[in-house]
């Protein structure tokens, strides 16, 4: 039986190889792109898969953002599930298209995980921003939208890195650069004619309500098909039917310019946060206090903050 001992060693290492050497090989710049699209989107147990365009569907929970993000075991469209393989458990106490390494070691593209008796936990490191503070992509828990931004990290957390990245794709972490406004374009824009208008999936009644709009109410359009047309409704698109819209011009739009920008009652951070819009959204400018937007957002008037060059103004 000893004698078998270096045999079985050597074919779980073999195996193990030819598992690392079935993983696509990939750049970090490809891990956070790639994770940067889930933003937006729902947390979602068990899931892996979203689609940038409708962020109402699928979503994703910390170890299915990772798993999609790392493009393990193959890389697979957002809207396709690759089966969630992996949860916090493997992360931590396996190494299989991964291996662990030192918290000072971290680079960009690297994963934090943690794993106790009641769960786990996992995000991805993104490096760190202009004020020098670590930012993360995250699915962080049921009710709670994919983000970016930046959290603590407790001492129970390891590090884990992806096998197979590409040589020469481990620079080091540098501060992002600030998003620079977008130059001022035209856009067509439609105020709302009907007393209430419902906002659908589709151009046609046979796709799923998802809001209404309100007489005097304006968006900017995206598109039209037919007799609807598509508007940036809130965080993400919708359609209208386009006999009750009327265009109209003479005021300003904010673009958005960063990848998740927190949606609140009023014009500070001390009001309560009611969702979350995304690059390259825009809407309708509405009121003004300071680098504050008051704006129209499914239905209702909210503000966003569009200083540091988060949102960018666009005449009409």
């Amino acid at each position: 039986m000893k004698r078998l001992f270096p045999f079985f060693l050597l074919l779980a290492i073999s195996f193990q190889s030819s598992l690392s050497a079935s993983i696509p090989t990939v750049t970090r710049k490809q891990i956070l792109d790639y994770a940067k699209t889930a933003v937006g989107s729902w947390y979602s147990w068990g899931g892996d898969k979203w689609d940038p365009n409708n962020r109402s569907w699928g979503g994703a929970d910390c170890s299915g953002l990772v798993i999609k993000a790392w493009m393990i075991p193959y890389k697979a469209p957002y809207t396709k599930s690759v089966g969630h393989p992996y949860s916090t458990w493997h992360f931590y106490h396996q190494s299989i298209y991964w291996y662990r390494i030192s918290r000072s070691s971290i680079l960009p593209g690297d994963a934090y995980v943690r794993r106790t008796s009641k769960g786990g936990h996992m995000f991805i490191y993104a490096g760190k921003d202009s004020w020098g503070k670590a930012m993360f992509y995250e699915a962080p828990r049921r009710g709670v939208r994919i983000r970016y931004g930046t959290r603590s990290v407790t001492s129970d957390y390891v590090v884990v890195r992806r096998k197979n990245l590409s040589s020469g794709s481990i620079p080091n972490p540098q501060p992002q650069p600030q998003p620079q406004p977008q130059p001022r374009t035209s856009l067509q824009v439609v105020q709302i004619t009907a007393k209430a208008l419902n906002v659908r999936t589709g151009p046609s009644t046979g796709y799923s309500k998802i809001g209404i709009v309100y007489n005097g109410q304006r968006y900017a359009v995206i598109q039209k098909s037919g007799k609807w047309t598509q508007i940036w409704f809130g965080g993400r698109s919708g359609w209208c039917y386009s006999s009750y819209l009327q265009n109209v011009s003479g005021g300003q739009g904010v673009r958005i310019n960063i990848s998740a920008l927190n949606v609140r009652t009023g014009p500070t951070t001390r009001y309560s946060r009611v969702g979350i819009v995304h690059s390259p959204e825009i809407y309708i400018v509405i009121g003004r206090y300071g680098n504050w937007k008051k704006i129209y957002y499914r239905g209702a008037k909210r503000w966003c903050y569009s200083g540091n060059g988060y949102g960018s103004l666009i005449n009409y």
